[in-house]
């Protein structure tokens, strides 16, 4: 999203209100790093330009709805997201590499750029359904969360689930050291 700050560079005026939807691109990099999270519906950015005094920055509010599946048992899932942020810009005298800035192009800035940033910091690295998601029973591969028993006995040999569990499900696996045979539920 280019936006014109031509007015607020000529002295004009000291704010501009911007508003856009994003769409992040099928081959950019939140897709790239993030390619289980889909976004259903733009992203809706409202925000605004200020130049105080020849300190310019944009401040944006941000609303997402995003869907993925849950990091233990693979269910969908729906997430919602609100955040805010705020990228100062220069308009020449700092090293364009710098990435603390926003750099001002034939009186334009990119409002896009810094909104990926942020994604990337703010979108979560895994998604539970629910805080107490149980996953999926590392034998069978039955979604342990509806309670009903899948029918597979788990041993643990000195504490430690026998071979052929994966590291995730020995985790969720240890914590409950009520016996050395119990049943999945």
């Amino acid at each position: 999203m280019i936006f014109d700050i031509t007015p607020i560079l000529n002295g004009e005026i000291d704010k501009m209100d911007f508003a856009f939807d994003y769409l992040p691109e099928r081959d950019g990099v939140v897709v790239a790093l993030f390619p289980d999270i889909g976004f259903e519906a733009p992203i809706s950015v409202l925000g605004y330009v200020r130049n105080r005094a020849g300190y310019m920055f944009i401040h944006a509010d941000v609303s997402l709805i995003y869907k993925t599946v849950c990091a233990r048992c693979a269910e969908p899932v729906e997430g919602k997201m609100n955040f805010s942020f705020e990228k100062d810009i220069a308009n020449g005298g700092v090293d364009e590499d710098n990435d603390d800035y926003i750099f001002v192009k034939n009186q334009k800035i990119d409002l896009a750029e810094p909104l990926e940033e942020e994604l990337l910091l703010v979108l979560p690295a895994k998604t539970l359904c629910r805080d107490d998601c149980r996953g999926l029973c590392p034998k069978c591969g039955k979604n342990l969360n509806p309670r009903t028993p899948c029918g597979v006995r788990l041993r643990k040999i000195a504490g430690r689930p026998e071979a052929g569990c994966s590291e995730n499900f020995a985790k969720v696996i240890l914590q409950k050291r009520r016996s050395t045979l119990r049943r999945c539920r």
